[in-house]
């Protein structure tokens, strides 16, 4: 059985020195075999501006469209679209950053969809004589629908991490992650690491 598995993409950039810059992107797949045939096309757009020094705006929306031009696969066709933005404040030698993101999956063929938002934050400091040290929060809002039922999912990921200077070309550190997820899943895990 001979499989063609071909993937073109191009993107062009455009910079404004000091201010900004854009990206548009396009691909194109083709997923080839003896039964099966999948074509797919994606896009993507994204930005970034400066309005003042040290601080960063991104925003972008891509989206990813499979189609099955022949044979039948497990998922059938499948349309991807995602959108997001985020602002970032550097100041000395730490970084704060917040984000957003929207992401859809849609199955026509087994009649789902999966749809959620992600909101998150976090800070990153380096300090010579004391380490690393980075933080974080992210929420997480969804649905997932079939031709059935329908799940919502509501989540809490709180994340730290710490890593020591060098002493002696000796580095020691430690972190955690802690997931509280609600609504139609009752779920609760932490996740200890030592360095």
């Amino acid at each position: 059985v001979s499989t063609d598995n071909i993937t073109h993409a191009g993107y062009i950039d455009k910079v404004f020195r000091g201010i900004g810059g854009i990206t548009v992107g396009y691909q194109y797949h083709l997923n080839d075999d003896v039964r099966d045939e999948i074509d797919g096309h994606g896009y993507v757009v994204s930005g970034y501006l400066r309005p003042v020094a040290g601080v960063t705006l991104r925003a972008g929306h891509g989206a990813d469209l499979l189609e099955v031009k022949q044979g039948r696969t497990l998922t059938g066709d499948e349309d991807r679209v995602r959108y997001w933005g985020s602002v970032a404040w550097r100041y000395g030698q730490g970084t704060v950053r917040a984000k957003i993101e929207d992401r859809s999956l849609d199955n026509d063929d087994l009649g789902t969809s999966i749809d959620f938002l992600r909101a998150s934050t976090d800070l990153a400091a380096v300090y010579d004589r004391l380490g690393e040290l980075s933080v974080g929060y992210a929420y997480y809002n969804g649905k997932y629908e079939n031709t059935e039922d329908a799940t919502r999912f509501e989540e809490h990921v709180v994340n730290g991490d710490f890593l020591s200077a060098p002493y002696h070309n000796l580095q020691a550190g430690f972190g955690g992650l802690y997931m509280r997820s609600r609504l139609d899943a009752d779920v609760e895990s932490f996740t200890v690491r030592f360095t």
